[in-house]
Order: C-alpha cells, then sequence, then structure tokens
C-alpha cells in the first residue's frame, strides 16, 4: 500500500481479551512520497498489564481505494513481564504493640507506609470483631506515592468496659502495583481498666500512730 496520495487506515483490537481501548498515535494518514512507509504507534494503560500469559492483537491496515479498499491484518502476540515488586512497610511510633488505658484516657499514634519503589500507597485499618469507629477511634487512612502518614486517636469511654479484651486494631498498608498488589500490616492491642474501681477496691494500709 504505497499509492501516492492515498489514504491509510489502521485499527488494533484486543482478540483474547477485553479492552480497556487501546489508542493510536495515528488511525489515519496519508502517503505523501511514493515508497515510504507510514506508521503508528498504540498506547496501552499499564494496569491493563495484569497477567502473565501472551495478549494478542489484531492489527489492520486499509486503505481508500476505489471501488473496493484493500487491507491487510496480522495478529501480533506480546507476553508481558512483570517487575519485581517489593511490598511496602507499615510502622507505628508506639513504642509496643500492647497499650494499657484507663476509662478517660487518650491515646495518639502515627501510622506510616513506605514503598521503595514509589508506588502509590493506601493506608487502612480495622477493628478485629468490632466496628472501631462505633467506639470514637479516628483514623484518616488515605493514599500517597511512596508514602503517607496518618494519625490514630482515640479516647475510650465506659462503653469499654462491657467489652473482651484486648481490642484488636489492624492497619494494613496496601501497595497499586498492577501484577501482583503487595500488603504488609501491623496490630495494636488494646487493654483496658476502670480507674474508679481500683481506686475504690483500694484498702490503705494500717496507720499506726504514736497513742497505739
Amino acid at each position: 500500500m504505497d499509492d501516492l496520495n492515498e489514504r491509510l487506515n489502521f485499527t488494533i483490537t484486543p482478540v483474547d481479551f477485553t479492552e480497556p481501548a487501546l489508542t493510536l498515535s495515528t488511525s489515519g494518514a496519508v502517503i505523501t512520497k511514493q515508497g515510504e512507509p507510514v506508521k503508528s504507534s498504540f498506547c496501552w494503560p499499564d494496569c491493563s498489564i495484569n497477567r502473565e500469559t501472551p495478549y494478542t492483537f489484531e492489527v489492520a491496515v486499509e486503505d481508500n481505494g476505489c471501488p473496493v479498499p484493500l487491507q491487510d491484518k496480522f495478529n501480533v502476540k506480546i507476553i508481558v513481564r512483570p517487575t519485581p515488586n517489593d511490598p511496602p512497610v507499615i510502622s507505628t511510633t508506639l513504642g509496643s504493640q500492647s497499650v494499657y488505658l484507663s476509662v478517660g484516657d487518650s491515646i495518639m499514634f502515627d501510622v506510616t507506609g513506605t514503598d521503595v519503589a514509589e508506588d502509590v500507597v493506601n493506608l487502612s485499618f480495622q477493628g478485629i470483631d468490632f466496628d472501631p469507629s462505633s467506639l470514637g477511634m479516628q483514623f484518616s487512612g488515605g493514599s500517597g506515592t511512596g508514602t503517607i502518614t496518618a494519625p490514630f486517636f482515640w479516647k475510650p469511654d465506659c462503653r469499654i468496659l462491657s467489652l473482651p479484651q484486648p481490642l484488636i486494631v489492624k492497619f494494613t498498608v496496601r501497595d497499586n502495583s498492577c501484577f501482583s498488589r503487595n500488603s504488609d500490616t501491623t496490630t495494636a492491642f488494646l487493654y483496658f481498666t476502670d480507674r474508679k474501681n481500683l481506686e475504690a477496691d483500694f484498702t490503705p494500709a494500717n496507720v499506726f500512730t504514736p497513742n497505739g
């Protein structure tokens, strides 16, 4: 297909997988020089590439010849090799995973997720067998490129005394790698006491005076 001033139309179609759509840099072009090839490149969104088996495309070109346009097409198989993906790492500013609280105390610490590959990472948390938000626990979580830090805050009230302890809170960081998404977790164990009851149960030691 090298007739001067002839228009060529390119298409590329997935054969053995569903789109998202592929985009061509040039969908149509006109031959301006005899014998000179016309080229087009295509763009494939990164996270459409999420399997290790080959992808098959049909590449076609058609001219605008009259009375019958001519067409040529062929299949292309592409094998995508995933890049290594180190998992993100999560950490907190807690000195220990076990935290001891009394009713009315408050606790605040930071949770940080880090990814050495500078992937986008997401922080989240959950209560094990309980709803943390119903007890007033606050953690915004969020996403960031390479690293994200979010504060955890909680001021427990007397409702916790009816719950089994410890309360277990799990924090998770996940990356957004296209192939194998990795994660890391850390856990806080929250123990609690009723300070008022402890004070009421306290019995002072015997007091001796000079008079006996």
